[in-house]
């Protein structure tokens, strides 16, 4: 195992905490379109199981490319402080904002779902209007109409 120079640990130090500052971002992320789109337990579950395992992934690759795959101590904690650091500074200011940006995501969803779904509207708007006059002059056709026939069952 080679030895590792104090600058070059000193630089994977920063770079590992530069990692977790960005992996504070994705986790904002992830949890501004948790918030926008779902509102279940059971989906807050998958998304947290998700950012988790693909944050797991990440931290492995970063661990291959910049640290020959070697395990150490303080790449780890180095993610984990930038993590720390972005989610109490950061994250609580976007936490603060995400709130509008989540309103106005939904009301931009809520645009786009009336304008999608107009035209399917209107013609069932149509459809319920042609059947509610056809209902209307039904009974009084069905008045003058007498069965001639009678059906008789056999015992």
């Amino acid at each position: 195992m080679p030895e590792v120079a104090i600058a070059a640990q000193t630089r994977l130090f920063l770079m590992s905490f530069g990692f977790g500052f960005l992996l504070g971002v994705v986790y904002d992320l992830f949890r501004i379109a948790r918030l926008t789109v779902t509102r279940g337990k059971a989906a807050v579950f998958v998304m947290d199981v998700l950012y988790f395992f693909l944050a797991g992934i990440a931290v492995f690759i970063f661990m291959l490319a910049f640290n020959s795959g070697e395990i150490r101590f303080y790449l780890l904690l180095g993610i984990v402080l930038g993590f720390l650091i972005y989610y109490f500074t950061f994250g609580a200011f976007v936490l603060k904002w995400s709130n509008r940006i989540i309103c106005a995501l939904r009301r931009l969803l809520r645009f786009l779902f009336r304008v999608i779904s107009a035209p399917p509207r209107a013609v069932f708007r149509l459809f319920r209007r042609l059947g509610g006059k056809i209902r209307a002059r039904l009974p009084a056709r069905l008045k003058n109409f007498k069965l001639k026939s009678k059906i008789v069952l056999k015992q």
